[in-house]
């Protein structure tokens, strides 16, 4: 039996031959390319966990835990109309934003729709007058190219104004890199492609078209993202999958676990080539059953079951909860602490909780005042919760090696008939 790992953390100097890598969102990823690596949390706990990257020791020991999304990724954030994924989106960029504004990061909306505010980002996010300095709304992006154009005014605006700091790499190292800046695009699949339009005279938002102008947006841009410390969260709608049945067609890339039923639109590789996928999936009513109503969420009613993806990554999808609330605001807490009922590391017993880790039991209706103010409480629930969901990657990636050795054996064997 594997032995579980400890959420402690050791801050070490490591060497590469003198560790292994459990990775979250990119665990296929080439070890040295963790050396320029930096990871933002979020502010959603059980999302943190689910996407970090865990650094360990010969003996199986952690040395390091990162948490969040890396420096210079492209994330995707799919589902129906309406369930909330333009508002995690800007809640998730925000809460990276938000510790290094006084360094200059930055937080651009892509605002396709026109929906959003100054006012109503600031809400969500829980800005102070000062610090939605740092926000700017793009209203002006007709084309899927001029996210392109966005991209290289922030890279010549950090290199003119050199924007880099020291922090600690994935390896507790310290590195210079620049600041991040965060962009939520909403929506670039609603974008048509300027390149057809003005050269080919066709049809800029068929679907091909669009899908060539953002597999060519990839290509352009990647390592300067990743070089220049630009996150982006796109936000995608969904549609119904058609099911063609056809023992010829080559398989397709999509997010490894997405359901049968689900298509991401923007093509194939608009899914492929993001490094973190999250579908908000369907969402229903957290009645009492579902959600303690003596834990005082009664403003966040709402359960919105998600599916997260490592594209390319090879490692099936992870389900996770969040709880919303009327007006679609995702609230961070409320979701960590239905996480860990449902995943029974906190348990009722009458009008108590009982939490893993702790000898005493802590009444029901002071749950969140101890989780906010008591640093064992808070530190209590964080092991535990770490300590489940690292044993969950461990089984899923181990499940779906297995799963690939079997297909790599089936097509030997068929070769064999050839």
């Amino acid at each position: 039996m594997a032995k579980k790992k400890s959420s402690k953390d050791i801050d070490i100097e490591l060497t590469m031959d003198d560790v292994s890598v459990d990775f979250g969102g990119t665990y296929n990823i080439d070890k040295s390319k963790l050396k320029d690596k930096v990871y933002y949390p979020c502010g959603f706990r059980n999302i943190d966990v689910l996407i970090g990257t865990n650094i360990y020791d010969k003996d199986d020991k952690l040395l390091k835990a990162n948490r969040g999304f890396g420096s210079g990724t492209w994330n995707t954030i799919a589902g129906p109309s309406g369930i909330g994924k333009t508002t995690l989106g800007v809640q998730l960029g925000a809460n990276i934003t938000k510790p290094l504004i006084d360094l200059g990061a930055k937080l651009f909306m892509l605002d396709v729709e026109g929906g959003y505010t100054i006012d109503r980002i600031k809400s969500l996010a829980n800005f102070t007058d000062y610090e939605t300095r740092c926000i700017t709304i793009v209203e002006d992006t007709p084309y899927i190219e001029s996210v392109g154009e966005l991209i290289t005014s922030i890279i010549d605006f950090k290199e003119k104004n050199k924007l880099k700091y020291k922090t600690k790499n994935a390896y507790n190292e310290d590195v210079e890199i620049y600041v991040p800046t965060v962009i939520v695009i909403d929506s670039l699949t609603q974008m048509p492609s300027k390149t057809v339009y003005e050269e080919e005279k066709q049809n800029p938002t068929d679907a091909l078209h669009q899908a060539g102008a953002i597999d060519k947006l990839f290509k352009l841009y990647r390592r300067k993202m990743i070089e220049y410390n630009i996150i982006v969260f796109s936000i995608c709608a969904i549609t119904e999958e058609i099911n063609m049945t056809n023992p010829m067609a080559r398989p397709k890339k999509r997010w490894k676990g997405l359901p049968a039923s689900v298509k991401i639109l923007g093509g194939r590789k608009n899914a492929y080539n993001s490094d973190i996928g999250i579908l908000l999936d369907s969402y229903e009513e957290a009645t009492k059953d579902k959600l303690d109503s003596k834990v005082s969420f009664l403003d966040s009613n709402y359960s919105i079951s998600c599916i997260l993806f490592k594209s390319r990554q090879g490692l099936d999808a992870l389900e996770f909860n969040l709880i919303a609330s009327l007006q679609n605001e995702f609230n961070a807490l409320a979701s960590f602490i239905y996480e860990c009922q449902a995943l029974k590391i906190i348990e009722s017993a009458g009008a108590v909780k009982k939490i893993q880790g702790l000898d005493n039991n802590i009444r029901t209706q002071d749950l969140i005042e101890k989780f906010k103010n008591d640093v064992n409480v808070r530190n209590a629930l964080f092991k535990a919760y770490d300590e489940y969901r690292v044993n969950t990657l461990d089984s899923t990636r181990k499940t779906s090696e297995q799963r690939d050795q079997i297909l790599k054996e089936q097509d030997l064997m068929m070769e064999g008939y050839e």
